[in-house]
């Protein structure tokens, strides 16, 4: 017969279970206080850090900002980072009319204390040509620019505040490494040919020649065969007397360059040209270039371009109101009226350049990287790869002329001959960032400007006049995932301005241009949100609803000898709809803006 546990037993086993829960109730208390208490300081990092990073908006960033920055996971496909919770980052998609938008902004509590910049004192964008000459789509920049100086800010911005960049990094930057002399580095002996000529050239390179048989495979580019859009390059039907007119004056109207820029406020230019080059007097860009020039014929994937990326970097930061800071070469143009390219620019936190995580080694270019590049401070976890054409905010551009670390090792070591290959201005900036652990205040995409890669050689599509069309304006606008929606944007951007309008009753006919392609059917601009970045800065709050950062701001590269048809894309209404009566028609349509 079983023996029964008599009562005393039973106490007691009860008792070692008590004991025991508490033990372990003991242990999960110390485990999630230690968890905590070295996680905190992380999370103040990272919110100082987004709260520098953030330019004009970061004397007043959310902490929701901070919260999702941690929520950030990989997209295998996509290569780049999303937030977890994509309705948390979609912009304000509500009416513009019944005063929806200015009704938050006069309940909002949360402005108060906010300093605001005395008028005349509003943040900028400093739009920096790096090019070797002339630029030659001067005329269309000035387009640009007139347009700009119609635009005057209804209300003042939020004053900016200097940038602590030791806040920024979460401590000191990195140990200067002491520089060579010139003459000893290998990129400049490669550059003024004191190296024995290479018998490689760059298309016999295995991965380039894989490259070269895949675009044969997948057809010609469309920069190549002119399919970047149906229709020809006069825009929509009813906008063609206008145009003519209009490009007839660019065209063949002198005009004094230097007044052209003076007369507005919102942008700044610099330009690197080659050393001894000056452009003429009446020039849009005479008196705007860097003084002493580097250098960089036969600069092509060595550190020379960064060294001039340095030069313009540094002069803009001169100017405390330079907030932005885009690259751009001779063969760029605007896809979007400046009204929108300020807003989008100055309501960003992050730096539109690709320096995350990436699970594809081959969009990495990984064999680039080379051991003795590697220091306490930079490893191979480090190296990224983004395309040229950046778009940064104050803090990151700081950081690039500040940090004399990663600056030197590139410098050292990346540089293209004979079989190898390291280009330097793909990789540093966005290598630089992720040194500093800086990743996840950039956009992950890098798609500030637009490029055409679909010939898989060294260089982007160049378009000529046979493929440029409003149509392939259509595709750059219309052609990112999640889709973009640039008359929303556009309507919205105007809400921040009191607006020059000079009348001449084509609103009607340029609203029909918005609604209809060149073919006469309707554009699909279904807005379906975005991964824009929240922000609680002066712009949004001011009825802006900003594009995604999947949306350019800009593309490339448009030949010169299609000057005259990149005019006409640029100005129409379906295009970059930089033409007056393109904003003369959303100003007349912004009541109905919300059944856009």
């Amino acid at each position: 017969m079983r023996r029964q546990p008599n009562g005393s037993s039973r106490a007691q086993a009860s008792g070692s279970w008590k004991l025991l829960r508490m033990v372990l109730m003991v242990a999960v208390v110390i485990f999630a206080l230690s968890r905590f208490l070295t996680l905190a300081p992380r999370v103040h990092a990272r919110r100082n850090g987004v709260k520098s990073a953030a330019g004009v908006g970061s004397a007043h960033v959310s902490s929701g900002e901070a919260v999702r920055l941690d929520q950030i996971q990989i997209n295998e496909d996509q290569g780049h980072k999303r937030s977890q919770d994509p309705s948390q980052d979609r912009p304000h998609t509500g009416s513009l009319s019944g005063g929806d938008v200015k009704e938050d902004i006069e309940e909002d509590s949360t402005l108060d204390g906010l300093e605001y910049a005395d008028p005349g004192e509003h943040p900028k964008v400093a739009l920096m040509f790096l090019t070797k000459a002339a630029i030659h789509n001067e005329l269309i920049w000035r387009s640009f620019l007139e347009g700009a100086a119609k635009l005057k800010l209804k209300k003042p911005a939020v004053k900016t505040q200097p940038i602590d960049l030791e806040k920024v990094v979460g401590g000191p930057l990195h140990p200067s490494v002491p520089g060579l002399d010139e003459t000893r580095y290998p990129g400049y002996k490669i550059q003024h040919g004191l190296v024995p000529p290479s018998k490689y050239r760059s298309t016999s390179y295995p991965h380039v020649k894989k490259r070269r048989l895949l675009a044969m495979e997948k057809g010609t580019s469309s920069s190549k065969n002119g399919t970047g859009g149906k229709g020809d390059s006069l825009g929509c039907p009813s906008e063609r007397e206008l145009l003519a007119a209009e490009s007839d004056r660019l065209l063949n109207t002198p005009f004094y360059g230097p007044d052209v820029y003076r007369n507005q406020d919102l942008f700044s230019i610099y330009v690197h040209a080659q050393p001894g080059y000056t452009f003429p007097e009446d020039s849009l860009f005479s008196g705007l270039q860097v003084a002493d020039p580097v250098n960089c014929t036969n600069g092509f994937a060595l550190h020379t371009l960064v060294l001039a990326e340095f030069k313009l970097l540094a002069q803009a930061l001169k100017d405390p109101r330079n907030q932005k800071f885009v690259l751009l070469s001779e063969a760029c143009v605007p896809v979007h009226p400046p009204e929108v390219v300020y807003a989008q620019a100055i309501y960003e936190s992050k730096s539109r350049i690709h320096a995350c995580v990436t699970r594809d080694p081959g969009r990495l270019e990984l064999w680039r990287w080379k051991a003795k590049m590697e220091t306490s401070h930079l490893n191979q976890q480090h190296w990224r790869k983004s395309q040229q054409w950046f778009v940064l905010n104050r803090a990151h551009a700081e950081l690039v002329v500040e940090d004399h670390h990663v600056k030197e090792v590139f410098k050292r070591y990346c540089w293209s001959y004979g079989k190898h290959i390291c280009v330097s201005d793909e990789h540093y900036i966005p290598t630089l960032l992720a040194s500093y652990n800086l990743d996840d205040q950039t956009d992950c995409l890098g798609t500030g400007t637009w490029t055409d890669w679909s010939q898989q050689g060294w260089h982007p599509g160049t378009f000529t006049k046979d493929n440029v069309t409003t149509g392939l304006f259509e595709r750059i606008l219309n052609g990112a995932w999640p889709p973009c929606d640039p008359v929303l944007a556009r309507r919205s951007a105007l809400e921040l301005f009191d607006f020059e309008n000079t009348g001449g009753g084509s609103a009607e006919l340029s609203q029909e241009c918005m609604e209809t392609g060149n073919d006469g059917k309707p554009i699909d601009r279904k807005f379906t949100g975005s991964g824009t970045a929240a922000s609680d800065d002066w712009v949004s709050r001011g009825g802006y609803i900003p594009l995604g950062y999947e949306c350019p701001l800009f593309a490339r590269k448009f030949s010169e000898n299609a000057l005259e048809h990149t005019v006409n894309a640029t100005l129409s209404c379906v295009g970059g709809s930089q033409a007056p009566w393109c904003r003369e028609s959303l100003l007349a349509s912004l009541p109905n803006i919300g059944g856009s």
